[in-house]
C-alpha cells in the first residue's frame, strides 16, 4: 500500500509540474506574440499620428498635404498587412475548398498583388510555367502561400533592386512551385526555426507569421515546403503538392471540396 501511495503521489506531482511548465510556456508564447505585435503596430501608429498633426498645419502646400496623405496611407497599409497576417494565421486550420485549377493562374494573381505594393516597385518579378500546372488544390489558400513567399523574398531584398522568379511544373505526378530571389540568403541565426511563428530576424516590418502560414497550408494539402538552396547569391523555396490533395490528406472528412 505504501508503495502504491508513493507512486500515486509521484505521478500527481509529475502531472502538476507538467501542467505548470505548459502554462509557463503558453504564457511565454503569448508574451512574445504581444510584444511582437505591439512593437510592429507602434511604428505605423506613430507615423499616422505625426503626419495627422502635420496636416493640421494650415500653411502646408498642396504637395506637402499629398505627401502627408501618402505617408498615412502607407502606414495604414502596413497595419492592414499585419492584421491580415494574424487573420490568416488564425484561419489556417479552416477546411480546404478543393477544385481542379491551374497553378499558373494562381501565381499570376499573386504576382500582380505583390507588384502593386509601392514598397516593392524596384523589384523585378518574373514567372515561368510548365506546359500544364493543373492540380486539385484550394486556389485561394495556394495564392496566399505564393504571395507570402513573394513578400518574404522581397523583404530579403531590402526593398532595393533585385529579382524574384516564380515557377511551377509537374514532376513525377506532383505539382512543384519554386520562388527564387537573388538576395543575400537566409541568416544562420534563423535557419533552424524558419517556419516557427514570430521569427522576424533582419526584417523591418512584419510579425513573423508568413512562413508559418505557408507551411500550415502546404501541409493541409498533404504537401511539403522546404528551402531548396540558400546562399550569398539567393534563396529558393520549393513547394511540392501531391497530384490529388484530397486523397493525400489524413482526414478527408475535414475538407470541403468545392
Amino acid at each position: 500500500m505504501a508503495l502504491t501511495a508513493a507512486f500515486v503521489g509521484m505521478r500527481s506531482r509529475l502531472q502538476e509540474t507538467q501542467r505548470r511548465l505548459l502554462d509557463a510556456e503558453q504564457l511565454a508564447t503569448i508574451g512574445r506574440m504581444s510584444s511582437t505585435i505591439s512593437h510592429d503596430l507602434r511604428h505605423p501608429l506613430t507615423a499616422i499620428q505625426a503626419y495627422a498633426e502635420f496636416l493640421a498645419d494650415r500653411n502646408l502646400t498642396d504637395a506637402q498635404r499629398r505627401d502627408c496623405y501618402e505617408e498615412i496611407r502607407a502606414a495604414v497599409n502596413r497595419m492592414m498587412d499585419e492584421i491580415n497576417a494574424l487573420l490568416a494565421f488564425s484561419k489556417q486550420g479552416e477546411a480546404l475548398k478543393l477544385v481542379d485549377a491551374d497553378a499558373a493562374e494562381v501565381i499570376d494573381r499573386a504576382v500582380r498583388t505583390m507588384t502593386a505594393l509601392p514598397e516593392f516597385e524596384k523589384i523585378e518579378v518574373t514567372s515561368s510555367h510548365g506546359h500544364r500546372c493543373v492540380d486539385r488544390f484550394d486556389p485561394a489558400k495556394l495564392e496566399r502561400v505564393v504571395l507570402n513567399l513573394l513578400v518574404n523574398a522581397a523583404e530579403a531584398l531590402a526593398s532595393g533592386p533585385g529579382r524574384i522568379d516564380v515557377s511551377c511544373s509537374m514532376h513525377e505526378g506532383r505539382l512543384e512551385l519554386r520562388v527564387t530571389d537573388n538576395g543575400p540568403g537566409i541568416a544562420p541565426e534563423i535557419r533552424d526555426k524558419l517556419f516557427q511563428p514570430f521569427v522576424t530576424f533582419g526584417k523591418e516590418n512584419g510579425i513573423g507569421l508568413g512562413l508559418t502560414v505557408v507551411q500550415s497550408i502546404v501541409q493541409q494539402h498533404g504537401g511539403e515546403v522546404s528551402v531548396e538552396r540558400s546562399g550569398s547569391d539567393g534563396t529558393t523555396f520549393r513547394i511540392s503538392l501531391p497530384a490529388d490533395a484530397l486523397a493525400a490528406t489524413e482526414s478527408p472528412s475535414a475538407l470541403t471540396p468545392a
